[in-house]
Parts: C-alpha cells; sequence; structure tokens
C-alpha cells in the first residue's frame, strides 16, 4: 500500500497530545504552546525510532512481495506456455483424428469383397485363410518363406501376385487402397486367431 505519508507523520500528532496532557503546568503565557517533559520526550523519541524500524520493515517487506510476485508471474508465464503447448498439440492430434477417422478393418474386407476369397479362420478359399496367417511362417510356390508379419501383409494386400503361397494360384487382382485402409486391414488380419 502505497502513502505519501510516513508512519511517524502519522501517529506523531496523537502522541504529540497525549503528552501534552502529562506536561507540567505552564505559564500562562504559553499555554498556547504545549511543552514537553523530559519523560514525554523519550517516549517520544522511542516511538520514533520504533516508528522509523517498522517502516523500514515494511519497505523491506514490500520489496521481498514484490520479488515473490514477480518470480511467481514469471512461473505462471512458464506454465502457461507449457499448458497452451500442450492443448495445441492435443488439438492437432484431435483434429488428425477427426479428419480420418479410424476405419473398421473387418467391415472393409466385406466392403471391398476381400471375403469372397479369404475366409476369417485358417481355411481356405480361392486365396489363404486369414486365421492364424499374421506371423506365421508361409511357404511360397517358388520355394522361399517368410514370417507374416505386418511388411509382409502390407505387400501381400497392395501387390498380391508377388509372392504366391503354395497350394494357389496367382488370381488376386490388385485392389486400389488407400494406406489407411490397407492398415485397417493388417490390424484386422492381425486380430485373427
Amino acid at each position: 500500500m502505497k502513502t505519501d505519508k510516513t508512519c511517524w507523520e502519522l501517529i506523531a500528532p496523537v502522541l504529540l497530545l497525549a503528552c501534552v496532557s502529562g506536561c507540567s503546568e505552564q505559564p500562562k503565557a504559553d499555554r498556547d504552546q504545549p511543552t514537553i517533559t523530559a519523560t514525554a520526550q523519550q517516549q517520544l523519541d522511542k516511538v520514533q525510532s520504533v516508528a522509523t524500524e517498522v517502516e523500514q520493515a515494511a519497505k523491506t517487506t514490500m520489496k521481498t512481495v514484490e520479488a515473490e510476485l514477480a518470480n511467481g508471474a514469471a512461473k505462471v508465464d512458464e506454465l502457461a506456455q507449457h499448458v497452451e503447448a500442450n492443448v495445441t498439440e492435443t488439438v492437432a492430434r484431435v483434429e488428425d483424428a477427426a479428419a480420418s477417422p479410424k476405419l473398421d478393418g473387418k467391415a472393409l474386407a466385406l466392403s471391398k469383397g476381400c471375403i469372397a476369397c479369404h475366409k476369417a479362420t485358417s481355411d481356405g478359399l480361392i486365396g489363404p485363410g486369414w486365421g492364424g496367417l499374421a506371423g506365421s511362417e508361409r511357404s511360397f510356390v517358388d520355394g522361399t518363406t517368410a514370417i507374416a508379419d505386418d511388411a509382409y501383409l502390407r505387400a501381400a494386400i497392395t501387390n498380391p501376385n508377388a509372392q504366391i503361397v503354395e497350394g494357389f494360384v496367382p488370381s488376386m487382382p490388385a485392389m486400389p487402397l488407400t494406406d489407411a485402409e490397407v492398415e485397417a486391414l493388417v490390424e484386422y488380419i492381425n486380430t485373427l486367431k
């Protein structure tokens, strides 16, 4: 709190009046001018000294409070920047998810006609069955083998006649699929045991 008057300036008139009442009788000519006894003057000096100390302590405390407020404001600014960055990142992820909703691999297999040739079990139809396919070893007509990991599944979906599984003929047409659709089919095949 700022004030133009010091503590001493505020309490001195009150103390002065209090001391005047304890003063000795004055000559009639000086009654309008109060005098202060030596004891009252000592008390007044002590009060003035204490008031000065209080004023100095208040100034020191105010400087400390102002420094703490400035430090706190800097921390609040830092925290606000951190929160803003996290919110921006989260909003971007939500917008990305909304822009490209997760595709349902099973529904996609139905809509694209995959189930006409591939079963969700390990039994094959025209093409190999998908049940238990993920992670299994595949043997091809050229004598090579491969593990049916995600990379293999992606390649088999996008370029189906590059490696023909033993017991089947190269009959699968290349399907015009987006990357998201391929990923949805791979995820679906991975769920089939």
